[in-house]
């Protein structure tokens, strides 16, 4: 579980570059944050869930 968080923020760092990147078009640019937001959301609530499974 841990990994596959950190494979979800590891993504959404990817795709936030994505859309950082000077020659993206606008729409592709809100894509791409969309799935920034989406997958880093995602792995972090899969790393806390790794946590509190330990700790339960």
């Amino acid at each position: 579980m841990l990994e596959n968080g950190m494979d979800f923020i590891i993504s959404g760092i990817l795709h936030l570059q994505k859309a950082e990147s000077e020659n993206a078009e606008e729409n592709i640019q809100g894509r791409e944050l969309k799935y920034a937001f989406l997958h880093s959301s995602s792995g972090i609530e899969l790393v806390f869930k790794s946590r509190l499974n330990i700790e339960h």
